[in-house]
């Protein structure tokens, strides 16, 4: 008997849960809805749970509406959500350690990463803005496709690539850093390239001319076009790191989340979501928002000041 009344009382927890807010909302709009009072009624009348079981509130305690459940659960679901989040502040200021190595595991990867891919890159959009070749307009349109490219996909490329089975399995990365940083620049190229491109056009080609007319040298007239186009760039250059740092899909599969080893701050994220710590998912969320803005600050900074000289 105790079994069936508990196994009903959850039952009438989780119907009462399920339909507290429909209640306040819709009710209004249709009168011939059962109200909550009705729902209780109808538990209570049922043979496995008479009127006189402890524990089971009396339909008349509680309002139609279902406002007193509703509230309840709201003021439960603010209590944990304000308790996390100062678990989550307590663990930034008290220096938590393997937070902290999350911390400086993403950093290093994506800044590794940027710094590999970016030469590459602008190289890349400066031969497709100031030259015309066979195949040009074809390559913009694939850069450009590539933007929206998923980044498990891209993981996936990756993983294949350096499993055993794959082209460079002898070299022992997958599961490494290495291959972190090998799927990011994978993942930052399209920006960059993409965002370069549109800033080279932009800039005004007697620069490039002129320089090469007066016979300086092909790196001396390439660092002048990026001085016009610095601001452009420097955009790219803060929207690719945005985009590697946040992503978790490649990280989470050339990877693998181990900790101490490849564990950055989005897989911890998803991984410490799972268990239900959400006081290190939230302080590590805050760290990527502080650097989100961090980044916009300083690119309006140089933008608005016009720090970088002319």
């Amino acid at each position: 008997m105790n079994h069936r009344l508990l196994d009903t009382h959850e039952m009438f927890r989780q119907t009462m849960a399920q339909h507290a807010q429909d209640i306040v909302m819709f009710q209004p709009s249709f009168p011939n809805r059962p109200t909550t009072r009705h729902m209780l009624r109808k538990y209570h009348e049922d043979e496995f749970l008479p009127q006189e079981t402890a524990g089971i509130p009396n339909p008349g305690d509680i309002d139609n509406d279902g406002i007193f459940l509703f509230s309840r659960l709201l003021i439960r679901t603010l209590e944990s959500l304000a308790t996390a989040i100062s678990d989550a502040f307590h663990l930034l200021f008290s220096g938590d350690p393997e937070l902290w190595e999350i911390v400086g595991i993403s950093f290093r990867v994506s800044c590794t990463a940027i710094l590999v891919s970016t030469p590459v890159a602008l190289l890349m959009a400066f031969v497709l803005a100031y030259h015309q070749f066979p195949g040009r307009r074809a390559l913009i349109s694939l850069f450009n496709t590539l933007l929206a490219f998923p980044a498990v996909v891209v993981g996936l490329v990756v993983y294949l690539l350096l499993s055993s089975h794959g082209p460079m399995g002898n070299w022992k990365l997958l599961f490494t850093q290495t291959a972190m940083i090998m799927a990011q620049s994978l993942l930052c190229l399209p920006i960059l390239i993409s965002m370069g491109h549109a800033a080279f056009q932009a800039a005004d080609q007697r620069a490039w001319e002129t320089a090469r007319t007066l016979g300086k040298p092909v790196a001396w007239a390439l660092m002048i076009v990026i001085r016009e186009v610095r601001f452009g760039l420097l955009a790219a250059l803060f929207a690719a790191f945005g985009r590697i740092i946040a992503e978790v899909g490649a990280s989470m599969m050339v990877g693998g989340n181990i900790l101490h080893h490849t564990r950055n701050i989005p897989t911890a994220i998803a991984l410490e979501t799972s268990k239900g710590n959400f006081a290190q998912g939230i302080a590590l969320g805050i760290v990527l928002i502080i650097l989100a803005f961090a980044l916009n600050a300083t690119l309006q900074y140089f933008q608005g000041r016009g720090r970088l000289t002319r």
